[in-house]
This record gives structure tokens, sequence and C-alpha cells, in this order.
């Protein structure tokens, strides 16, 4: 199916307070063995990229990679070699309906049904309407665990993975309560 939504992603540098300007980001389908180059793009000095790096007839049903150089934009910003992986990888599927979805920031975990070829020392598998909905503040993480959300790696880093994501700056604010009529 070919959909209509678009893919962005938006890169803080959590560890300087800022958007990770500057930073090489490029996206691949992956059909079974074969890995092919979609986009290769920079992050503006916002942290996101200038274009969708995936819209219109663009977006089908499939297995994609991320791959974000951390290395080289921590390298850049120190003038030493980075302390970090030299790139942090996210695998996603987009499923057959009309995807729109975010990718969320800072993080070496993998979305993932296979793998890439790249370490993933954590895995996450989940329902895009599960870790949106975790994401927003619909719901804890222990509900989106109870709703399918999995983690699979080292005890430190599942119970570490909460944390690695700035969560919608409205999660946690309850809705107005509705007036009733009386």
């Amino acid at each position: 199916m070919t959909g209509t939504g678009r893919l962005t992603t938006h890169v803080l540098d959590t560890a300087h307070g800022r958007p990770a300007a500057g930073m090489g980001i490029a996206l691949y389908r992956i059909d079974g063995e074969v890995r092919t180059a979609l986009a290769h793009a920079v992050t503006n000095a916002d942290g996101r990229c200038d274009a969708p790096l995936l819209d219109g007839a663009g977006m089908e049903a499939g297995s994609y990679v991320l791959e974000f150089g951390v290395g080289a934009y921590f390298s850049a910003l120190t003038g030493a070699p980075s302390p970090f992986h030299s790139t942090v990888v996210i695998r996603f599927e987009i499923a057959g309906h009309p995807p729109h979805f975010l990718l969320l920031k800072q993080a070496e975990a993998s979305l993932c049904t296979q793998n890439p070829g790249f370490p993933e020392p954590l895995c996450l598998r989940a329902s895009l309407p599960v870790l949106t909905g975790w994401w927003r503040g619909d719901f804890d993480f222990a509900e989106a665990r109870r709703q399918g959300l999995a983690l699979d790696g080292p005890k430190a880093l599942v119970r570490a993975f909460p944390g690695w994501f700035q969560r919608y700056m409205l999660a946690g604010i309850p809705p107005v309560a509705k007036e009733s009529s009386a």
C-alpha cells in the first residue's frame, strides 16, 4: 500500500540542551537481504531535515532503517573521537495503513524485525498507536507494556529505556474534565 503520510525526524542533543545541527542521517528500505538507500540528509540549525525523508508515493508498507551519525556529530563538537557508537540505527516497519508517525529522539534502540548488520543492544516492539500514546502521555509506561510494548535486551537498558526520551510537553497533564449538563 502507498500512503500519503510523511517521515520526518527531529534530533535533539540533550547532552548540550540544543538541537543536533549538522548530524548526518541516512534512510534505507530493507527487502530481505537487500538494502536500498532512499535519502541522505544533514540536520539544520533546528535539528530537523529541510524536507521529509519520505513522503507521498514513497510511503510504502515495508521495513526501513534510519541511521544517525552520532559519532561524527559529537567528534565535530569536541574535536576528539566520540565515546558513542558511530551510528545509531533505528529499524521500523510501516504497516499497511496510512502512516504519519514520530521517531523519538536520541536513543540507542532499534525498532526491528531482523538485524540489518549493526549492533542492536535493545530491541523495542510496539504498534505505532501504543508507542505514540505513551509518548503523548495518554497512558504511563506500565500501561504501554500491558498494551503490547515489548523490550528485549540487557536488563539495565530495559530499565533505563523510559528515561531516554523527552516526552511530549503536555504529557502527564490530564484533560480538562467536561462539565456535566444538569
